[in-house]
C-alpha cells in the first residue's frame, strides 16, 4: 500500500498535478479533456442566452425608432404646422404679416395712420417750464452721489401702483437706474412683467439723465408714467420730469395705432394684430400703406408630406430586417415569426392604409392616403418591397386642387363637423372622447336626445346637448340649432389625421412597464420583460452547470488521484521485483 501521507496530501490538495507523480499517466491532461466535454453545455446555454439578448437589443432599437417616429410625427400633427400659407407685404416697412392654416388665400390692404407707441419720459433741466437751462447737470452716472450725501427717494406711479425708491448716501445713478428695473412693486398694467425699464441717458459728456419707458403700448391713462416724488438733487427732482411737449426728442407719449384694414378704420393699443382675420397677424411698423398677399405654399406641404413618408419608412425598413426570411435560404431573421413585430408592423400598416378616422369617402374631398399619392409597394423583388412609395405627379394634383384637405387629412386633430344645419358641433375632449363618425338624435316631445346611440344631457338654457360620461362619446357637445323641431337626427364626425393616429397607436405600442402589476403596457415591454425572464432561467442553468462541472471536476481528480497513487504502488513493487531478479541472475 502506499504510504498514508503522501496519499492524503494528494487527496487534500487544491491543485493536483498527477504527471510523474506515481504511473507517470498524465492525468491532468485527460480531467481537462473530459471537462472541455462537459463545457459544451454552458457554452450552448451562453449561445442560447445571447440569442435572447440580441431578440431584446433590436426590440429597443425598434423601440427608439418607434419614438422617434413619433418626434416627428408631432411637428406636423395639427394645421398650424402642416399647412404652410405664405403672407408677403408689398412694403416690409409700412407692416408685415404671418398667416396660419385658417387664413384665407387672397390680398388685404392695410394703410398705417400711425403706430401703437409707449411712454418715454426723460429727466430734464428745465425745472420751471420757461425752456431755460436751470437745473444742475449730473455729471457721471457711476460715481456722482445723486442724494446729495444725506440719501434720498424716488418715487413714480405706473399701471395703477406706486414704486417708492430708497437710496443710500453715495448712491449713483446707475444705482437708481437698477433699484427700478429691481423693485417688485413696478409692473406691467398688461401682463406680469416689469412695468417701466430704467436707464441712463447721456446727452453729451459730462452731462446724464435718468430715462423711463413704460413697456405697454397704447393710449391708456395706465400707460403713463407719472414722476411723483423726488429728494434726490437738482436735475433728478419731481419738477424734471412731465416736460413731454417740450423735449420732443427725449419723450415720447402713449397712443393707439391707428389703420385701415380692407377700408374699414381700426384702432388697436398695439402694433401686434391678431383679429383682423382668421389666422392672420399683422404687424404694423409705420405709416403708409401696404397690400398683404396670402398663399399656400404647396412646396413646404410637399416636403411635410415626404417627411411623413421617410420618417414612417425608417419604422418600416427596421421591422423588414428583423421579420425578413431569405427566399433562396428561407432562413429567418432574428424576429422572424414574432408575434409582437408582426403585430406593431400590421397595426402601422392598417393606419396607413385605411380610411381616416371621422373622415368619410363621399363627404371629404380626401380620406385615405392612396388618393393622394401615398401607397405601400407589394411589388416582389422591388428594393422598396413593404415600404411607403410617393406618387408625386399625384400629391401635386392634390395640392392643386384643394391643400386644405389634404393638410386634414394628416393633420386633423379631433376635429368636429356635422352633416346637417339643424344641429351644429361644440367641442369635444380629446384622449376622453374617441375620434369616429356617431349618429344623433335629439326628440322634442320627450326632451332626449343619443349622440352615438348613447344617452345624452340636454341643457334647455343653452341648446347643448352632452354625451354622457362613460361612453366612447363622453364630453362631446353638440348644439341643436331648432330644438322646437320633432326630431333632429344626423351625423357627428370627430375626425383624427393620420399624423395623430399614428401617434397614439405609437404611445400604446412603446408605454413601458411601470411595475409587475401594470397590464397595459405596450407589446414591446411586455415581450422584453419575457425575454428578459428567460434570459434570468438561463442564467440559473448556466449557474448549476458551473456548480456541477466544478464538482465532477473535483471528483474526477479524487478518483484518478487515487488511481495514480495506486499505479505508483504497484510500478514501485513491480520495480522492486525486478530488482531482486536481475540481482539473483547476476548472483547466479
Amino acid at each position: 500500500m502506499p504510504t498514508g501521507g503522501s496519499m492524503s496530501d494528494s487527496l487534500l490538495s487544491g491543485n493536483i498535478s498527477f504527471a510523474g507523480l506515481g504511473s507517470g499517466t498524465d492525468f491532468s491532461t485527460l480531467i481537462e479533456g473530459l471537462m472541455k466535454v462537459e463545457q459544451r453545455r454552458i457554452t450552448k446555454l451562453e449561445e442560447w442566452r445571447k440569442s435572447w439578448d440580441d431578440k431584446i437589443v433590436e426590440f429597443q432599437d425598434l423601440n427608439t425608432k418607434l419614438l422617434s417616429l413619433k418626434t416627428s410625427l408631432e411637428t406636423i400633427n395639427t394645421p398650424g404646422k402642416f399647412l404652410v400659407k405664405n403672407a408677403a407685404s408689398s412694403s416690409e416697412s409700412v407692416a408685415s404679416a404671418t398667416a396660419g392654416p385658417d387664413t384665407l388665400e387672397g390680398s388685404y390692404t392695410v394703410e398705417v395712420t400711425q403706430t401703437a407707441t409707449n411712454h418715454i419720459m426723460t429727466s430734464d433741466r428745465d425745472s420751471d417750464g420757461l425752456l431755460g437751462v436751470d437745473a444742475a447737470v449730473i455729471p457721471d452716472a457711476n460715481t456722482f452721489d445723486i442724494t446729495g450725501g444725506t440719501g434720498g427717494t424716488f418715487t413714480f406711479t405706473y399701471g395703477g401702483n406706486t414704486v417708492n425708491i430708497s437710496l443710500g448716501v453715495g448712491a449713483t445713478l446707475n444705482d437708481l437706474v437698477n433699484a427700478i428695473n429691481a423693485h417688485p412693486d413696478n409692473k406691467s398694467s398688461t401682463s406680469s412683467g416689469i412695468g417701466v425699464r430704467a436707464s441712463t441717458f447721456k446727452i453729451a459728456e459730462g452731462d446724464y439723465r435718468l430715462q423711463l419707458t413704460g413697456l405697454d403700448l397704447g393710449n391708456d391713462p395706465d400707460h403713463l408714467i407719472t414722476v411723483t416724488g423726488s429728494t434726490l438733487v437738482d436735475g433728478l427732482r419731481t419738477t424734471n420730469f412731465g416736460d413731454d411737449a417740450d423735449w420732443p426728442e427725449y419723450n415720447q407719449l402713449p397712443q393707439d395705432a391707428l389703420f385701415k384694414f380692407n377700408g374699414i378704420s381700426l384702432t388697436r393699443q398695439t402694433n401686434s394684430i391678431d383679429d383682423v382675420a382668421p389666422g392672420l397677424t399683422l404687424l404694423l411698423k409705420d405709416s403708409g400703406t401696404t397690400t398683404i398677399t396670402v398663399k399656400t405654399d404647396a412646396e413646404a406641404i410637399k416636403e411635410n408630406v415626404i417627411a411623413f413618408v421617410d420618417a414612417v419608412n425608417e419604422v418600416r425598413t427596421k421591422i423588414n430586417e428583423i421579420s425578413k426570411v431569405d427566399t433562396t435560404t428561407n432562413e429567418g431573421s432574428i424576429l422572424t415569426g414574432n408575434y409582437g413585430v408582426d403585430m406593431i408592423g400590421q397595426n402601422l400598416k392598417n393606419i396607413v392604409a385605411s380610411k381616416g378616422i371621422g373622415f368619410d369617402y363621399d363627404d371629404d374631398f380626401y380620406s385615405a392616403l392612396s388618393q393622394i399619392g401615398i401607397l405601400t409597394d407589394a411589388e416582389e423583388g422591388s428594393v422598396t418591397r413593404g415600404l411607403l412609395v410617393l406618387d408625386e405627379a399625384k400629391l401635386d394634383e392634390a395640392l392643386a386642387n384643394d391643400p386644405d384637405a389634404v393638410a386634414k387629412l394628416f393633420s386633423a386633430n379631433y376635429s368636429g363637423e356635422t352633416d346637417q344645419p339643424t344641429f351644429s358641433y361644440l367641442s369635444c375632449l380629446p384622449g376622453t372622447t374617441e375620434a369616429g363618425t356617431y349618429d344623433v338624435r335629439w326628440d322634442q316631445a320627450t326632451q332626449t336626445g343619443t349622440i352615438g346611440g348613447y344617452a345624452a344631457t340636454y341643457n334647455a338654457a343653452t341648446k347643448e346637448l352632452t354625451a354622457n360620461s362613460g361612453a366612447p362619446v363622453s364630453g362631446l357637445v353638440v348644439r341643436i340649432n331648432d330644438p322646437l323641431a320633432d326630431i333632429t337626427t344626423g351625423v357627428v364626425r370627430i375626425k383624427l389625421g393620420k399624423t395623430n393616429e399614428l401617434i397614439d397607436e405609437i404611445r400604446v405600442l412603446t408605454d413601458p412597464k411601470s411595475s409587475p402589476t401594470d397590464f397595459e403596457a405596450g407589446p414591446l415591454a411586455v415581450l422584453e420583460e419575457n425575454y428578459n425572464d428567460i434570459i434570468k432561467s438561463i442564467d440559473s442553468k448556466i449557474e448549476f452547470e458551473e456548480r456541477r462541472i466544478t464538482r465532477l471536476q473535483r471528483q474526477y481528480k479524487d478518483r484518478f488521484a487515487r488511481l495514480d497513487a495506486m499505479l505508483g504502488y504497484y510500478n514501485n513493487i513491480a520495480s522492486g521485483m525486478q530488482s531482486q531478479i536481475l540481482s539473483m541472475m547476476q548472483q547466479s
